[in-house]
């Protein structure tokens, strides 16, 4: 299975929070949406959330969530 940049950026992202295995990175793949949200969440829970926030992620008011690089989230 190829990955896209985004993909990629998923991984990196969830690989810096925690332990992934090989399940989760799959299912990462399949649902980019949900694995930025989990990932948010994950940072919020470690107080992170700011910093890594305004680096990567633009998280709009109505909580929908996309990447300063890549706008459109494409599942």
């Amino acid at each position: 299975m190829k990955l896209t940049k985004f993909q990629k950026h998923v991984l990196q992202v969830m690989h810096a929070i925690g332990p992934t295995n090989y399940q989760s990175i799959q299912a990462h793949c399949r649902q980019p949406r949900k694995a930025i949200k989990k990932a948010v969440y994950r940072l919020r829970l470690a107080g992170l959330a700011s910093r890594v926030q305004d680096e990567i992620f633009d998280v709009s008011e109505n909580g929908k969530i996309k990447t300063i690089e890549n706008s459109s989230i494409n599942n």
